[in-house]
């Protein structure tokens, strides 16, 4: 009987059956694979409760969209910067942050917050009262009159974040935000999305 033999067998049957179990374990997700769930087909007949349902716009398919001209980095214009407008407590700066780093994780691309500017920046004239009480801001003149002016030469985009309400005609409730894709800017209000994920 030759030892040797044997013990190279059962080495070797060991060997495969660890190489076996650790291959056979469930690999770990990354984010987006984790998120997927969350991807459902939008059917292109609208459905009650849904935007379009009120709303009478073309119905786009992703080959529509693929057809348009978009905004793409380019050297020298390829920074995505966020301007904070307004007065913030610790928790709005908080999804400042993170959306920042969700931006810059989407999109690959180098992601910048302005320095906060005032609410006083907001003209009487483009301000209300709504019927919740709440101080709202005319959300084309943030694009007009603020970002237009002030989009840094090297942003690819800007976006404005008010810690305001927005409205964008004189007839509508609000908005949840704003954008000019042409020029590259686009203006959120966080009040709008915290009450919007608070409703869920």
């Amino acid at each position: 009987m030759n030892r040797g033999k044997y013990n190279f067998t059962f080495l070797f049957f060991y060997v495969t059956i660890i190489i076996l179990l650790f291959s056979c374990q469930k690999q770990k997700k990354n984010y987006y694979e984790s998120i997927a769930f969350n991807d459902i087909k939008l059917s292109s007949s609208p459905k009650p409760g849904s935007w379009r349902y009120n709303h009478d716009e073309q119905f786009q398919t992703f080959e529509d969209f693929q057809k348009l001209k978009k905004i793409k980095p380019q050297s020298g214009k390829n920074i995505i910067y966020l301007q904070p407008i307004g007065t913030f407590d610790e928790l709005q700066k908080k999804e400042i942050a993170l959306t920042q780093h969700y931006l810059k994780t989407y999109f690959q691309q180098e992601t910048k917050v302005l320095p906060v500017l005032p609410n006083t920046i907001f003209p009487e004239k483009v301000k209300r009262i709504s019927k919740e009480g709440q101080e709202q801001v005319l959300a084309g003149y943030v694009l007009d009159s603020i970002l237009i002016k002030r989009k840094p030469k090297d942003a690819i985009v800007l976006m404005g974040i008010t810690e305001k309400d927005l409205f964008p005609l004189p007839e509508w409730n609000y908005v949840f935000g704003l954008a000019s894709y042409e020029n590259g800017v686009g203006v959120t209000s966080i009040p709008i999305c915290r009450r919007t994920i608070n409703r869920f």
